[in-house]
């Protein structure tokens, strides 16, 4: 089908993307010579999946008078003589309600998650270059009222799937020390770890370059400004341009404040009028200065975002006019917003001002679908969230609608629910709660013209019904109806006045083009999609799919069979009892296991893999288990990338990069604390992240065998079990096999070994470890290998390197499938040649990621450093490089200047709990006798809550001698916060070219120590 798609904004590329990828033929027609230069240009760069509260919310109307009266106010109004701005007010004002604000931020929520699932697809399949960083982000409240009222406001979002919490002042700066310009005036924060920043701009330009691939690239047609709908027999027909007309088969109309004037003669109004918003675009001139994560001032409405080496300022809302001329007056306000909030970012004199006219509607959902005119479609109304919501609303149009069964109405779009509606059905936003208020608005609203007052709902476009009790949708009016005056429950009928309803036209959806019998709904004898094969992903956006529960088996849903015969519900609600077979607690929707993939385990189970009986009983179940487990993931397809690694700056053989996971991405070098049972010792989850760490590593060997996997998978995989929302690496098991000494014993086919829990036989074999590990989920999976002892001789060595080549082949067999990061392990002992071996035959394998193991294993430091800096510049350059196991700041800053990626050790939290604590200058034994009497603290300069909590080193040593259990946790915090500075400290050094000399003062701080009862500083 040959489709137009008008307008190059953001959501005209994610609609032209999404039909392009569907198999149309297509052409996008915009005004200027390339895409994303209007209201697209320079946004304020924050992918903003959880915090989409629509700006028509009861606590705008007592701010309302101030904001009139003030110059500087965040919304400016200038009236108009526009009858559209003033009828866009009136709406506006009555939408200011609780109910209507709680039912817009429900439908934009679900939108929002479903285009966070298709975004971080599309980056890891296409690993397209945007400066896309899943960093999160920092709403900032000054009003304490304001800060109440959005921890009040977080119980409703969590109950819609948003992972939110509030942050005290403190921990706000622990957060973003950034922000300490502000500390003064901050009342508290909400962070969302869930959410993403990007550049708007060369997101589109990737996208265009995509699209340009492949046997039929989408047309581009720039500089052709669109006039008219030529419609013709009541369908549109083609589009007058500045270039002459262009005809197609249908069209999507995505040109933003423009799109109400060109469907005016169509006798259609859209509720959308421009809100020119402005941005500043700053080079980052003190990395320390600015900030890391994506921030937001709730009160002045300011929004800040890091895009590469530059930070992006946004904010301000002007409702006046249609006039996209740049205030300077408003420029210059955003500029001081910035320069208060981060002085130290950038000098603020050289700045990149823009403006653009946001299209918004009153209430803040976007109008999108299939209008009265049957090939036409809308996607417009996005406001400040068209970059959020793009993908999403993009994708609706690649969607076949549905039609009513004769003799059957139509059902109407529920207040909760996302879902597909009925073909010819356009849709007007929910009722306002006051009859009286709600029929004023009608009135104003109403136009002479006839035509539908068309308004957004959820991500969807319906008209609303009769307001006859009873009156089918497939049945024409009553006699006289049209003749009546209008109600707002009855707006939007009279698309085709004096026409009865039964004779106008029906609005034809955009086939999906495949093949076979999936070619085309029409194919299907009932219509709509034919039946997928059950757990199958194929054709959905984002593999969202029904899951192989009983709804799913028999053609049905939660909502009847009605739906089901449709096709695939997009979203399932399940309470938080039901995790594993409903949404995450973050938000992204949990992908259950589909039946094959379960009857695959089994298959591996009966062709030898754990038959031997030595896996506990309990986990020999899990494949039951696995049919009401799912994934605590957001959606990732298993065909694409499951890690994507970005080299983002070297000096020397020092990288500083960036690894893209399905839960998250970490910034490298990286340090990941252990949590060997599914916990870090003495820490909670949410402390490790204010901690700075966003990765952490779990041990399969031991959680195998306590709790077990069957008590796992019932909570849907580690990160559930554990409330982790971010990366999770786990080892193979293989080092803890081999730690265990006399009670194992090394086969070809595993590892028989005696349990250290309850003393049962069992057999670890390659292929175990890795169902093992795909029951946890975790992002990156080692595999099983056999850990060289020290000392070994020669042969010793290469048998054992060997015998790991071979199991590293059975682990990437048995790995076939898991959607997950598989990483391979370099042995060899303390032997060059066995070492390079072993890298080549990895390499051959083929793996994600390269790990150096068998270090740390209790031989000299020379020697590991000899293994090291042979090894680590062979390592392959465009994955991630782990060294496993080691180890102390020393062994982290060495093996950074080596070229390493990533560590995990369990000294930070091991050496706490026994009294030793690490600082800038050297090691510190807090149970000697000389810190009894010690009031300073452990160091002046660190921020770990023991340090900035105030603790002296004098209570330490107390609760350390007491044995208290306060004291091994501030301990363990402040370990913990002491490696992910140092890893903080060597990225930006890495990252401004001053690696050596970081090294240098490094060594000389740590060398330095602390002379008998001085208190440390600079």
């Amino acid at each position: 089908m040959k489709v137009v798609v008008l307008g190059a904004g953001v959501a005209g590329v994610a609609a032209a993307w999404a039909l392009w990828r569907d198999g149309h033929a297509v052409t996008v027609l915009e005004r200027n010579p390339g895409v994303a230069l209007e209201t697209s240009y320079a946004n304020g760069g924050q992918l903003s999946y959880s915090y989409v509260a629509p700006l028509a919310s009861p606590s705008v109307i007592p701010k309302i008078p101030p904001w009139l009266l003030r110059r500087d106010s965040p919304l400016r109004f200038r009236p108009e003589l526009d009858p559209d701005q003033w009828r866009w007010c009136i709406a506006f004002l009555a939408a200011c309600n609780q109910r209507q604000s709680d039912l817009t931020t429900e439908r934009l929520l679900r939108l929002a998650f479903h285009s966070r699932t298709l975004m971080r697809s599309l980056v890891a399949e296409h690993r397209i270059d945007f400066h896309y960083v899943q960093n999160g982000k920092l709403v900032v409240h000054t009003d304490p009222a304001s800060f109440e009222s959005a921890c009040r406001l977080m119980d409703f979002q969590r109950s819609l799937g948003c992972e939110q919490r509030a942050l005290t002042p403190q921990e706000t700066i622990f957060l973003e020390p950034a922000l300490q310009s502000m500390a003064p005036r901050i009342a508290g924060s909400i962070f969302t770890a869930s959410e993403d920043a990007g550049d708007c701009h060369e997101f589109c330009r990737e996208l265009e370059r995509l699209m340009a691939e492949g046997p039929e690239p989408v047309h581009w047609r720039f500089g052709a400004d669109v006039r008219k709908l030529v419609v013709r027999e009541g369908r549109v027909a083609a589009v007058a341009t500045s270039a002459g007309e262009v005809a197609a088969d249908a069209f999507v109309l995505a040109l933003g404040t423009a799109a109400p004037e060109l469907v005016k003669p169509l006798g259609m109004r859209l509720p959308v009028y421009p809100l020119k918003g402005y941005s500043l675009t700053v080079p980052v001139t003190h990395e320390g200065g600015a900030p890391k994560v994506s921030v937001t001032d709730f009160k002045r409405k300011v929004v800040y975002a890091r895009l590469g080496n530059e930070l992006r300022v946004a904010g301000m809302a002007d409702l006046a006019g249609r006039r996209a001329e740049l205030d300077p007056e408003r420029v210059e306000q955003l500029v001081a917003e910035a320069r208060a909030a981060f002085p130290l970012a950038s000098d603020w004199n050289d700045v990149e001002p823009w403006c653009g006219l946001r299209p918004a509607t009153p209430r803040g959902t976007p109008i999108l679908g299939p209008t009265p005119v049957p090939n036409l479609w809308l996607d417009v109304g996005h406001g400040a969230l068209g970059f959020t919501l793009a993908l999403a609303a993009g994708a609706r149009h690649r969607r076949p609608g549905r039609g009513s069964r004769a003799g059957r109405p139509a059902r109407g779009l529920p207040a909760r629910r996302l879902t597909r509606y009925p073909q010819g059905e356009s849709d007007v936003i929910a009722v306002l709660p006051r009859p009286r208020l709600a029929l004023l608005v009608a009135r104003l609203a109403r136009s002479r013209a006839p035509g539908p007052f068309l308004r957004a709902q959820g991500d969807l476009v319906q008209r609303q019904g009769p307001a006859e009790a009873g009156v089918r949708r497939d049945q024409p009016a009553p006699p006289g109806a049209h003749d009546r005056p209008r109600r707002l429950r009855v707006v939007g009928v009279l698309a085709h006045p004096g026409v009865p309803r039964r004779d106008r036209p029906r609005a034809q959806a955009l086939p999906r083009l495949g093949t076979g019998a999936r070619a085309h709904p029409a194919a299907h004898p009932r219509g709509g999609e034919p039946p997928r094969r059950r757990g199958s992903h194929a054709d959905l956006p984002g593999a969202l799919h029904p899951g192989p529960g009983r709804a799913a088996r028999h053609g049905e849903t939660r909502r009847g069979p009605e739906e089901a015969r449709g096709g695939t519900r997009l979203f399932r609600q399940r309470t938080q009892r039901r995790l594993p077979r409903g949404r995450c607690a973050h938000g992204g929707r949990l992908r259950a296991l589909s039946r094959d993939r379960v009857r695959e385990a089994h298959r591996r189970e009966e062709a030898g893999v754990g038959a031997r009986g030595h896996a506990p009983a309990a986990d020999r179940r899990v494949g039951r288990a696995h049919r009401g487990a799912a994934v605590f993931r957001e959606d990732l397809p298993a065909a694409l990338a499951p890690v994507k690694f970005t080299l983002h700056a070297t000096d020397g053989a020092a990288r500083r990069g960036t690894i893209a996971l399905a839960h998250g991405t970490v910034e490298t070098p990286a340090f990941m604390p252990v949590g060997t049972y599914g916990t870090v010792k003495a820490a909670t989850p949410r402390e490790i992240e204010a901690l700075g760490a966003h990765i952490v590593l779990g041990n399969t060997f031991h959680l195998w065998l306590r709790p077990g996997l069957e008590v796992i998978a019932k909570h849907g995989g580690l990160h559930g079990f554990m409330r982790w929302p971010h990366p999770i690496l786990t080892d193979s098991g293989g080092f803890q096999v081999f730690s265990l000494g006399p009670l194992r014993k090394v086969s070809e086919e595993g590892v028989a070994f005696q349990s250290p829990v309850n003393g049962d036989k069992l057999f670890l074999t390659p292929e175990e470890s890795m169902r093992i590990q795909r029951v946890l989920d975790s992002d990156i999976v080692m595999i099983f290998d056999e850990c060289t002892a020290y000392p070994a001789t020669l042969d010793e060595a290469a048998q054992s390197m060997r015998l790991s080549l071979r199991w590293a082949a059975r682990s990437k067999g048995a790995h076939e499938g898991n959607p997950n990061a598989l990483f391979g392990i370099v042995q060899g002992g303390m032997h060059e040649a066995l070492r390079d071996e072993s890298l080549a035959g990895l390499e051959d394998i083929g793996f994600d990621g390269y790990a150096i193991g068998g270090l740390s294993v209790g031989e000299p430091k020379e020697d590991m450093a000899r293994i090291l800096a042979h090894t680590a510049p062979k390592l392959p350059r465009d994955k991630p490089r782990y060294l496993m196991g080691v180890g102390t700041p020393e062994d982290l800053v060495g093996a950074i200047a080596a070229g390493i990626d990533m560590f995990d050790c369990v000294m930070p939290t091991r050496n706490a709990r026994n009294g030793m604590l690490f600082t800038r200058f050297g090691d510190l034994k807090i149970k000697n006798a000389r810190h009894r009497d010690d009031t300073g603290p452990l160091d002046e300069t660190c921020a770990c809550p023991a340090c900035a909590g105030g603790f002296s080193r004098a209570y330490l040593h107390h609760l350390h001698r007491a044995n208290e259990i306060l004291g091994a946790r501030l301990n363990t915090l402040h370990n913990l916060h002491y490696y992910q500075w140092l890893m903080g400290q060597a990225r930006a050094a890495v990252e401004e070219g001053r690696f050596g000399d970081f090294r240098t003062r490094f060594r000389d701080e740590r060398a330095r120590g602390e002379p008998e009862g001085d208190a440390p500083g600079d």
